[in-house]
């Protein structure tokens, strides 16, 4: 892409080069999570959803990659709980036990934030901490 533009005070120069965003549309709403919260299998992405106490694979449509983080186009809704840690041991239909955590994302938007977004599941049926999983209040 070419763009003109003037340079009035010659503070360009010929032969520079320049990255720029330009937002495209409106501005949308989107939840944004971790990339590391989300599965794949044969292309599709996935998310684990905390519904009550019980645990759902939930399909959802991505954005871009972006410092970590991806926009969640659809699939999931804003309030909705996710797991977190522990993607390999989930599965759908496990009963869980949430407790708060710390939510990653807030600490990187402001640091006088104090809103506590994140909780840790116990998903082991005899009380063990083998099954330990965490959620994000998205």
């Amino acid at each position: 892409m070419r763009g003109n533009f003037p340079n009035k005070d010659e503070r360009l120069t010929p032969g520079l080069f320049v990255r720029i965003r330009l937002p495209i549309g409106g501005e949308r709403t989107r939840v944004l999570v971790p990339d590391s919260i989300l599965g794949s299998d044969q292309g599709q992405r996935y998310a684990y959803v905390v519904n009550g106490d019980e645990v759902e694979r939930r399909d959802v449509t991505v954005g871009l990659l972006r410092d970590g983080k991806r926009p969640i186009e659809g699939g999931l809704k804003p309030g909705e709980w996710v797991i977190t840690n522990g993607m390999q041991r989930v599965r759908p239909g496990a009963k869980v036990d949430p407790k708060k955590l710390r939510c990653p994302l807030d600490e990187s938007k402001k640091k006088n934030s104090s809103t506590d977004h994140t909780e840790d599941t116990d998903n082991s049926q005899d009380g063990s901490h083998e099954g330990r999983k965490t959620r994000r209040r998205l």
